[in-house]
Parts: C-alpha cells; structure tokens; sequence
C-alpha cells in the first residue's frame, strides 16, 4: 500500500500501483519480513502468510495431478492472490506447450519453497507450543509438500530420491539432479516432524516422514583442491551456467539450519561462506543472516551498516530502502536488515538459547527478544560484557550460552 509512483525514481510515467515484477507474491520476497517475527514478538502476524498458502493448498494439489500426476502440492515461485500462475510467467502463448510447461525459466522447476514454509511453521511452534496451528495447519500443510516429493520423483537402486528435474533457486537451471536448498528442506522438515511428540501426526503421516527422511539425498558436498576444505554444494549435479545472483549452497545456514553457531558443521558453513561467488547487501540477498548464523560478527556488522545506509535520496522517510532488485519501498531489505540484527544479538538452537553468537565487541546497548518455548530474553551489552540479562521464565536461564568472546558480569 505504500508503493510509490516511479516519476519520483526514475522518471517513467507509470501511475502508484507500478511495482518491478508486477503483482504476484513472489515466495523468496514475500517471505524475507516474516522470518524474524517470531525472534521480536510479532509470532501471531505470521498466521497471515500461513493462512495464505493454506487457502491456495487445494488449487496446489489440483495443479500437481494435473501438471504431473503427483500427489500432495508444490507452491510456484511466484502466485497470483488465486494461488494460480501470473500469466506473462506461465505464457500467454500455449501453443504447442503441454499444461506441464512453464514458460518463465527462473523458477520452472524450482521445488525448495514448499518445504521451506514447512519449516517456518514448525518455528512458529518451536516458539509458541500453538497446538491448534500445528495440528490443523502445520502437519496437513508438511503432509502435501512432502508427498509431492515421494509420487512426484524416482529413486535410484537404492531407494534414494533422484529429484530432476529441478534447479537451485533462480540461478542454476540446467542439467540440476538433488540441489542443495530442496534436499536440506526436505531433511530438515522431516527429521524436525519425526522429533514431533508421539501424539502429533497420524500413523501414516509418521510413515511419510520416516520413508522421506531415509529416501532424501545426502547434503551436496564439495572439497577444494588446494586447501582441502569441505564445503557445501549447490547441487549433486549441474550445469555451471548462472542466471543471476544467488549462493543456494548458503541456504543450509539460512533459512534452513544445518549449519552454524551451536549447530553441526560450522567450519563447513564458513568455508562455503568465504568461497561465495556473490557479495552482496542489498534487496532480497541473504549474506547479513548468514553471516550471524555462522558467527561472523564483523561480516554481519558491515552488511548491517551498509543496509541502513541504502535510502532514496527522494523521500524523507529513510526506512523506504532501494529502489534494489524490486522497488520501493524493499520490504526484503528491512525485513533483512531486521533478521540479521536479531541473528547478531540472539539465536534459538534446540534447547539452547546464544547470546551475541556474532555481534562486534565494540557494539552496546539494551534488547528484549524472544526464543522457542516462549521465553524472552532481556540484556543489555557492551564492550564485549554482558552487563545484566533477564530470563522470562527464570527455569530457561540454565540453557543460556554466551558467544564467542562474551561474558557475563
């Protein structure tokens, strides 16, 4: 509603309802400002973006069979408020196309996002214990994006899931057999389900879970040849050609949680990390999060300083941001920006709760934020001391960790 007329931009004579990319929800956008409601309190605002993908879930399923005689549902990169395609993506000119065929290339066969909403929903009740959410929504919405995976795709000899066609976000198309994001999505959602209490899911809901999680590639993996690092892989197979301006290999740090401070594999992540291909900190682009998720508290300080510099010179409100890959206002960028601080200054790990797990030594100050089982955390920090924190309720106290360098007066 606050989308500006481009005259004010650029110059083009468009009216106040223009926006780059046209009107769809765009999941990898529209995403990005609900990611760290949970972390500042604002849990029950994400039921907006849950409700809006669980009223598309019968239109889903419905394209699944049709599109690929598959059971459960996929959720395309970009949706009308109909849960349909916009049609300059699928292609006005049908001619001599199958109904399986769409005609926009960036996200044909782009699969990651289904379990990637999956897995913020299980947040959502990592943090709350909202039983009626997860029963009524969470489960039923896991339960079709995970048997779109097991009608959709074959198996190899060993029974290990062959997902192709598919591709790494919107930047690797071609020749991709198991990329990174869907396999660590899909290993991430089942494994966080089967952890489920035993009351939660059916009998067969929990047999999906097992089947998926056993039938799920292995994490993409590369080794440089000269340092012998190991790092994360975009994809087991691909065609090196790019099409934009992604690092997929970095989504096993963020959004999805394999790898990081108090997690497995962080010496992996910071390797990949270092080895990036794009730099960026600007728009949708995820390198902030990242870096505080593996610790990097200078890299996440510098994004930060750099996004809240990353204002139009034509508005007097400074939190408009870009115009970036999108327009103004960026909602990715200050839900980014946002993330990214909160990473810096507390992250939620299991039981677990870390404090300034990547925030600068010379950085101060006072904040309230939240962690799973509805715990809140108060401090207040500077010059690498934790000055005084309060734990709400006091019993998770025992599970507060500090981050590297930080101590507690």
């Amino acid at each position: 509603i606050f989308t500006v007329s481009p005259r004010h931009v650029d110059g083009a004579a468009f009216n106040e309802d223009f926006r780059n990319w046209g009107g769809s929800f765009w999941w990898q956008n529209t995403r990005l400002p609900y990611h760290g409601m949970l972390a500042r309190g604002d849990g029950d605002l994400m039921a907006s973006l849950f409700d809006f993908y669980a009223l598309t879930l019968p239109a889903c399923k419905a394209r699944a069979k049709l599109y690929y005689k598959a059971e459960g549902a996929y959720f395309p990169e970009t949706m009308t408020t109909f849960g349909t395609y916009a049609n300059a993506d699928y292609g006005w000119n049908r001619q001599g196309m199958a109904v399986s065929d769409v005609g926009c290339a960036y996200w044909r066969w782009a699969w990651n996002q289904g379990p990637e909403l999956a897995a913020m929903m299980l947040d959502h009740w990592d943090y709350t214990g909202d039983r009626k959410r997860l029963t009524e929504q969470t489960i039923p919405m896991a339960r079709e994006v995970l048997k779109y995976f097991d009608s959709r795709f074959e198996r190899d000899a060993k029974g290990t899931l062959l997902i192709t066609p598919t591709q790494a976000v919107e930047t690797y198309w071609a020749g991709v057999v198991n990329d990174l994001p869907t396999v660590v999505g899909i290993r991430e959602v089942t494994e966080r389900l089967m952890a489920l209490p035993a009351e939660f899911g059916t009998a067969e809901d929990r047999d999906l879970w097992k089947r998926l999680r056993e039938a799920c590639p292995q994490v993409p993996m590369t080794t440089d040849a000269k340092s012998g690092e190991k790092r994360f892989g975009i994809a087991e197979k691909f065609d090196p050609k790019r099409s934009n301006c992604e690092n997929p290999e970095l989504m096993a740090v963020w959004p999805f949680g394999l790898s990081g401070v108090g997690r497995s594999m962080l010496a992996e992540g910071r390797a990949t990390y270092a080895a990036r291909i794009e730099k960026m900190t600007h728009g949708w682009t995820q390198d902030g999060q990242q870096a505080a998720r593996l610790g990097l508290a200078d890299e996440a300080a510098a994004n930060v300083l750099a996004k809240v510099r990353n204002t139009h010179r034509n508005f007097r409100f400074p939190t408009f941001w870009g115009p970036n890959f999108d327009w103004l206002p960026d909602q990715c960028h200050g839900g980014n920006l946002l993330t990214t601080v909160q990473e810096m200054l507390l992250q939620s790990v299991g039981d677990k709760i870390i404090v300034c797990p990547a925030l600068p030594k010379d950085w101060s100050g006072c904040f309230r934020l939240c962690a799973a089982k509805n715990t809140t955390v108060t401090a207040e920090v500077r010059g690498g001391v934790v000055e005084w924190i309060k734990v709400d309720p006091p019993e998770r106290g025992k599970d507060v960790e500090f981050g590297e360098g930080w101590v507690k007066r």
